[in-house]
């Protein structure tokens, strides 16, 4: 019965790595990340954490082996003797198995935090570092935290629909995402709906709602100069010309700069180019999906608009409920009777006028069939 131990240090994170061995196989492993003064040596980080490990433990194992030596060692091995209440041996064994045991504690140790190092150098490339670089291309005065990007879709004009999507610190934000059904006949013309979304964004802002705030320290919006110009006309009208924007072209590292007739490159594979595109890609996917859940509203609406007694109310609670009109049409009869709001004479409306080929079947019986 061993216990073996060995710690690691990279960078500012410190690991001690344990490897549990009884009958002479390895049941199990466990890693204790450690809060480490740069000036602690390594004798003395394992020496207090062997102090702490055994001091909440419930056993004792004969024989502590250790990669590195732990400052007062004897020490501890006649400490883990009384409290055991049998000898224990505390050391750091040279040569055979024992030692092949320890090094392989320490490999363990040193990949896990390998593969810490790699999981927060990509955290920052993909936050801090991604900011902090942007705003360098940018000519920013600071670096920033808020990003808000805007996009539309619509099928053939119709129904129209704008998506704010935020990123706090180089992530999705999901609780601050926003969306916008275009009011006025924009007839698929971008500009028009971009402008009604931002207006209606920063109108929201100017009225102090807490969903639409803080204001964005960097709004980017999906299009080229002429987008780009909306948005400059609309934080003019609202005195927030302070706020930095910039467009999006076709391509995802080509941005467009206010007052630039020329687009400017981000560099590729970079960065900056990936938090870009990660943003763009998130834009289009709420759009997208916000306007088809619009669109298949308003296509179910058009059709229950035929059915009597299903107003307004009764069309939302379907539409909550089914979704599709492919849905309702295949919904059986105690299926829209369970419909909130729906009683049994809409229910039987609802499923006649789907059912027009069975009309002088009885809804009842054809249930039975």
């Amino acid at each position: 019965m061993l216990d073996v131990f060995a710690l690691a240090r990279l960078d500012t994170n410190t690991l001690v790595f344990a490897l549990f061995v009884r009958n002479g196989k390895v049941i199990g492993t466990e890693k204790f990340r450690m809060d480490a003064d740069l000036e602690e040596s390594d004798a003395d980080i394992l020496s207090a954490f062997l102090s702490q490990y055994y001091a909440e433990s419930a056993s004792f194992v004969p024989e502590v082996l250790l990669y590195q030596d732990a400052s007062d060692m004897e020490a501890i091995s006649s400490w883990l003797t009384g409290l055991a209440g049998r000898k224990v041996e505390v050391h750091r064994p040279q040569r055979g198995e024992k030692r092949r045991l320890t090094e392989m504690a320490y490999r363990n140790c040193l990949d896990v935090l390998e593969k810490d190092a790699s999981l927060q150098k990509r955290a920052w490339e993909r936050g801090e570092g991604a900011l902090t670089q942007l705003s360098a291309i940018l000519g920013l005065e600071t670096v920033p935290s808020r990003l808000e990007c805007f996009d539309n879709s619509h099928m053939q004009g119709r129904d129209t629909v704008s998506s704010m999507v935020v990123f706090t610190d180089g992530q999705p934000d999901k609780s601050a995402y926003r969306r916008f059904r275009i009011r006025e006949e924009a007839g698929g013309n971008d500009l028009i709906a971009m402008k009604e979304a931002l207006t209606r964004r920063f109108q929201k802002a100017a009225e102090n709602e807490a969903g639409f705030l803080p204001l964005p320290d960097l709004l980017i919006m999906d299009g080229g100069p002429a987008q780009l110009q909306v948005a400059l006309d609309v934080l003019d009208s609202f005195s927030l010309d302070f706020i930095p924007t910039i467009g999006l072209a076709e391509l995802s590292e080509t941005i467009y700069l206010p007052g630039e007739p020329e687009p400017i490159a981000l560099p590729r594979n970079s960065a900056p180019q990936h938090l870009i595109e990660r943003l763009r890609d998130e834009a289009h996917r709420f759009a997208i999906s916000y306007h088809r859940n619009v669109h298949n509203r308003n296509a179910l609406y058009s059709v229950l608009d035929s059915i009597p007694g299903v107003g307004d109310k009764r069309k939302r609670a379907l539409f909550d409920t089914f979704l599709t009109i492919e849905a309702i049409k295949s919904a059986s009869l105690d299926e829209l009777k369970a419909v909130p709001l729906i009683d049994a004479r809409t229910a039987e409306s609802v499923y006649g006028y789907f059912h027009k080929e069975n009309a002088d079947t009885p809804a009842a019986e054809q249930e039975q069939e």
